[in-house]
C-alpha cells in the first residue's frame, strides 16, 4: 500500500493508493466524511448520484458533470445546469434534502452517492445495501470548503478543488484588504419564506454579510436554521440595511410597504436590497457562495469596490469553472 496523500482538516481525510507494475492508477480511495464514518472505494467513481444541489453545483466545478447519473431535484439549481450542464436537468430524481429513494439509487448502479449530514441514517442504510455513500455539510465556510476537499478526494480531483478553494479565499482576502477600515453598516437579512425569517452566527449567511463589511444585527440568535422573530425585535434591530435573499417570495416592494416597520429608517431611506438569482443564490453554501459577499459588498460599499467589479469577478469565475460566459 502506497500513501499518495495525507489532508489534515478538522475532520482527518485521508487518500490512500494501491499501485501495480501495469499501472501507477489509483485503485483504492479511503474517504473520512462530515460523520465521521470512513469510506473506501476500490476505483475512482465514474457513476456518481448528487443528493442536493449544492452537491451537484460542486461536482460541476470540479468538472465531473458527465459522471453525475442521478440527482437530488430542486429549483436551486436549474439556471446553472441549464448554464453548464443541461443534461443534468433530464437525470432520474433520486429524491431530496429530506428523503432518498432508494430503489432509484440502486436501480442506477452508481460507484458513489453524495449525500447531506442531514440523511445520514440513509447513508448507513445505502452503504449497508453495498452503494458506496458519503455525507458532506457546509454550513460555514469552513465546513463549505472541506466539502470542497471531501469530494475531490474521492473523486480524484483534489487539484481542482484545492484551486477552487483557494479562488474564493484569495477573492475575499482581497476584499478584506479593499475594506480594510471601512465603517460597517448593520444588515438585516430576511429569509426565503418570510420578512422575520433570518439567519444568526451559526448560518452561513452570518459570514457572507461579515465578509462583505457589515454587522449582522442578528449575530445574537442562537438557533442552528432560519430563525423566526417578531416585528418588535425587528424594530429594536433597526437596522440600516435589509438584505432579501435571492429566493425569496416576496420582493422590495412589499418589505418597504409593510405597515408594521413604517418607522424604521432603512424603510424610509428605502435602503432595502434583494440579492439577485442570475446563476445560483449566493446565500447558499455552493462554490460560488463567495460572490454573495462580493455583491453585498458593491451594494455597501460602492464607493471602494464597484458593482463593475463585482461582475467582472462573477464573469471570470463562471468561465474558469463551469465553461460559460455571463452577465449580472
Amino acid at each position: 500500500m502506497k500513501l499518495i496523500s495525507v489532508l489534515s482538516l478538522i475532520i482527518p481525510l485521508t487518500l490512500s493508493a494501491c499501485t501495480s507494475a501495469a499501472s501507477d492508477s489509483i485503485t483504492l480511495i479511503t474517504v473520512t466524511d462530515h460523520t465521521g464514518a470512513e469510506t473506501t472505494l476500490d476505483k475512482i467513481p465514474e457513476r456518481i448520484v448528487s443528493g442536493y444541489y449544492i452537491t451537484t453545483s460542486t461536482l460541476i466545478a470540479l468538472g465531473l458533470s458527465d459522471n453525475i447519473i442521478g440527482v437530488g431535484k430542486g429549483i436551486m439549481d436549474e439556471k446553472l445546469c441549464t448554464l453548464a450542464a443541461p443534461h443534468i436537468l433530464d437525470l432520474p430524481n433520486t429524491g431530496s434534502l429530506k428523503e432518498v429513494d432508494f430503489e432509484q439509487i440502486m436501480a442506477l448502479e452508481p460507484d458513489l452517492v453524495i449525500l447531506s449530514v442531514k440523511l445520514k441514517d440513509s447513508a448507513q442504510t445505502l452503504n449497508g445495501l453495498g452503494i458506496k455513500t458519503i455525507c458532506v455539510d457546509n454550513e460555514t465556510p469552513e465546513l463549505l470548503n472541506e466539502m470542497i476537499e471531501i469530494i475531490g478526494i474521492a473523486t480524484n480531483t483534489q487539484d481542482i478543488a484545492h484551486d477552487l478553494i483557494q479562488h474564493s479565499n484569495t477573492a475575499l482576502e482581497n476584499l478584506a484588504t479593499t475594506l480594510d477600515g471601512v465603517t460597517k453598516p448593520t444588515v438585516y437579512l430576511a429569509g426565503n419564506s418570510d420578512l422575520l425569517s433570518t439567519a444568526g452566527p451559526l448560518m452561513y449567511q452570518h459570514s457572507l454579510i461579515e465578509n462583505a463589511g457589515a454587522i449582522n444585527v442578528a449575530s445574537g440568535i442562537t438557533d442552528n436554521y432560519w430563525a423566526n422573530i417578531s416585528y418588535e425585535q425587528l424594530l429594536s434591530y433597526d437596522p440600516e440595511y435589509i438584505m432579501i435573499t435571492p429566493n425569496a417570495t416576496y420582493d422590495i416592494e412589499d418589505v418597504l410597504n409593510n405597515e408594521h416597520i413604517q418607522s424604521l429608517q432603512c424603510i424610509q431611506e428605502q435602503k432595502v436590497i434583494k440579492m439577485p438569482f442570475t446563476i445560483e443564490a449566493w446565500d447558499s453554501p455552493v462554490p460560488s457562495a463567495y460572490l454573495g459577499s462580493l455583491w453585498l459588498s458593491s451594494m455597501l460599499h460602492s464607493d471602494i469596490y464597484s458593482y463593475e467589479e463585482f461582475t467582472l469577478e462573477v464573469n471570470e469565475f463562471y468561465q474558469t469553472y463551469y465553461g460559460f460566459d455571463t452577465t449580472v
